[in-house]
């Protein structure tokens, strides 16, 4: 006698095993269709998180490069290239109180649906 022979009695599903199978299936696909928007949420705050990194970057290089103390008083522009972004940037004394160094500070702001987000960088200028 075939073992195999004894389990397969017929050729064919029976109707619990394709409503089972249809309940699987069903399972999958609802939590597919409810992942994937939560996904494309996050993809788009972290791509502006990054966008808001690298005008920061761009702003502090810049700054850095001039190799001068700035103002203490804020400047601002608003970049084109995140929504609803503005950049500020302003200069501190430095933390230790060497008079010769200045704190650099730059920040951006933007408006992420229903939150305001930030990100905030900062580097040491020796003239």
């Amino acid at each position: 006698m075939d073992l195999l022979g004894v389990f397969v009695k017929s050729k064919g599903f029976s109707i619990i095993e394709i409503v089972i199978a249809a309940s699987i299936l069903l399972i999958i696909v609802a939590v597919t269709f409810t992942i994937v928007p939560n996904i494309y949420k996050l993809n788009i705050k972290a791509w502006n998180m990054s966008r808001a990194t690298y005008l920061a970057q761009e702003k502090l290089d810049e700054l850095t490069e001039q190799n001068i103390f700035i103002d203490t008083i804020p400047h601002t522009d608003n970049p084109d290239r995140l929504e609803d972004c503005v950049r500020s940037w302003w200069g501190e004394a430095d933390p230790y109180g060497n008079s010769e160094i200045q704190l650099i500070k730059v920040k951006i702001r933007w408006k992420d649906r229903t939150a305001t987000r930030s990100v905030e960088m900062q580097s040491l200028v020796a003239p």
